[in-house]
């Protein structure tokens, strides 16, 4: 330094001696100010057990019932808590009949908590994760119903789906697509534009395709089958699985049950469907075998001289799907179950059994189960 003042290289050297100071200093500002974010988060999920704990007991005064609170993204859900608090926080929480929280998820967007167990002390609150050191495949989303992961994002990590026309299918034996939905046993079909496609697992309902007073036409818009689909059974499920229900168009394009599952399919394409409710066509059955070379086999001849059992399509009841025959307007195709199950044909006037199916909305979220019939997995809408 002289009289004048600094020179250009001591201002350089100052520079770099404060750039450095900075460089220094700015990880400990991040872990200092991470911490104070992480310390209020986890603050507030106390206060969200305290608040649960007085609501429930408020609400419990005369019955004890099971309870859930939540607030999402969207910030509807009605049954959120009486807390103040940061607008983005978003929690789950469920309580049993004893005023104990079996299960929380909350986040802020920079951190989450998720807890599930027989009771939730303020003081066991730990594991309180960064988002941002979290893997895509384990960010959960909130919904007023429940907690979980999108649905179709976790089936499609499924290596059992097979990439077959249209959608993304389960086919062989017996695969691990069990769904719980309205309360009852399903199966997932597969994935189609983002949706999942699901059929009751078992056929307890008998109809007939049309009747007399219809002239027995196999036109599926105007049948008896539909008809009771979309009125009698569709009132009958409960209201979450309504709201989880997407309105889709169907192909229906008719058949003769002879073609292979490529043929079929081609054809199915030629008309649709736009609805709620229905039940599968025939070429989805032929798509549902395992090996591929059964998609070569015609639908009379499907368990002939290529043994193709391995379908879990398969039933032990001769059952109604959407495919009408081409060739007569009185005869429907229909699968055939046993042991060697198929495609037949049969008059619409006989009563079959049917088996709902339905897609669902692409928002749905799977909250628990792994897909086997004993642990199916379970729904909810985000």
């Amino acid at each position: 330094m002289n009289k004048k003042g600094f020179t250009l290289a001591e201002l350089l050297a100052v520079i770099a001696i404060l750039a450095i100071l900075v460089l220094i200093a700015i990880p400990n500002v991040m872990q200092l100010y991470n911490e104070s974010k992480k310390e209020t988060f986890t603050t507030e999920l106390k206060l969200i057990v305290k608040a649960a704990r007085n609501q429930w007991m408020n609400e419990s005064m005369f019955e004890t019932n099971e309870k859930v609170y939540a607030r999402c993204k969207s910030g509807t859900c009605p049954n959120q808590l009486n807390l103040s608090g940061r607008k983005e926080l978003e929690y789950y929480v469920k309580m049993n009949k004893n005023g104990n929280i079996t299960k929380l998820y909350a986040t802020d967007g920079s951190y989450q908590y998720q807890y599930s167990g027989s009771g939730l002390k303020i003081e066991d609150i730990e594991s309180v994760v960064e988002i941002s050191k979290i893997s895509m495949d384990n960010i959960v989303e909130i919904s007023c119903f429940g907690f979980g992961r999108n649905a179709v994002n976790t089936i499609l990590k499924d290596s059992t789906l097979v990439d077959i026309a249209d959608a993304k299918r389960y086919v062989g034996t017996n695969p691990n697509n069990y769904v719980s939905f309205n309360n009852e046993l399903w199966r997932i079909i597969g994935i189609y534009n983002d949706r999942l496609k699901i059929i009751k697992s078992d056929s307890q309902y008998s109809i007939q395709y049309n009747t007399y007073e219809k002239q027995w036409d196999n036109d599926w818009d105007q049948s008896t089958v539909n008809n009771w689909l979309k009125n009698e059974y569709y009132n009958s499920l409960s209201s979450i699985a309504k709201e989880m229900i997407d309105v889709s168009s169907w192909n229906i394009g008719k058949a003769n049950g002879d073609e292979n599952a490529g043929e079929s399919y081609n054809k199915s394409k030629l008309l649709t469907w736009n609805g709620t409710v229905g039940t599968i066509a025939a070429y989805e059955f032929l798509y549902a075998s395992f090996p591929s070379s059964c998609y070569l086999v015609s639908g009379h001849n499907y368990s002939g001289g290529t043994y193709c059992g391995r379908n879990w399509l398969a039933s032990n009841s001769i059952s109604i799907t959407m495919t009408a025959y081409e060739d007569n307007q009185h005869l429907a195709c229909f699968l055939y179950g046993g042991n060697y199950p198929s495609i037949g044909v049969s008059g619409v006037q006989n009563t079959l059994t049917i088996r709902p199916t339905v897609y669902l909305k692409s928002n749905i979220m799977i909250t628990d189960g792994d897909g086997t019939i004993n642990a199916p997995y379970t729904l909810s809408l985000d």
